[in-house]
């Protein structure tokens, strides 16, 4: 009968060792799983700030350019085709100063964004420049109207409007 309870002594002695380390093992791997799953959503939420934020610069500053735009009007006013044409000039290196601007920021957000966003962001780059190509046109000629700039101008908007859909969805869809 002492055999049969020592037996029993050291079975249970032994099932409780390993419960322990099953138990403790199964501990530490949950403990594990949990920092992993917030170490990735800690760095899904750094990264999607960091897209905002590089997608915010480009859409600032591509507003900037755009609301320099209405300067056309007044350069366009002048009577004279030389006072026209200087003014002209004067637009188009302020656009050109705003277009490298909005270039820096174009590059950073093709370091950050999925090729939608990255076309996006080269579909406004082109835009930008029909417009400073209108802009120079119109100079060429001391235009007063170019159908040119009309419709870069509104292309421009589009461009900008598409670029900051595509921002959206990008950013939203990073937080599933």
């Amino acid at each position: 009968m002492q055999d049969s309870a020592l037996l029993i002594a050291a079975l249970t002695g032994i099932t409780a060792i390993l419960a322990s380390w099953v138990g403790s093992r199964g501990s530490a791997r949950a403990a594990q799983i949990q920092s992993e799953t917030t170490r990735a959503a800690q760095e899904a939420g750094s990264a999607r700030t960091s897209r905002r934020s590089a997608y915010v610069e480009v859409i600032r500053n591509a507003h900037m350019m755009g609301e320099r735009f209405i300067d056309v009007l007044p350069a366009v006013g002048w009577s004279e085709p030389a006072a026209r044409t200087s003014a002209l000039r004067e637009v188009q290196q302020r656009h050109a100063q705003h277009h490298a601007e909005m270039m820096r920021a174009i590059h950073t957000a093709h370091l950050e964004g999925p090729d939608d966003v990255v076309g996006a962001a080269d579909q406004l780059e082109r835009a930008s420049m029909r417009v400073y190509l209108a802009i120079d046109a119109m100079a060429e000629e001391s235009a007063v109207f170019s159908p040119d700039f009309d419709e870069s101008y509104h292309q421009f908007w589009d461009a900008l409007r598409n670029f900051t859909s595509v921002a959206r969805r990008s950013i939203h869809q990073a937080r599933s």
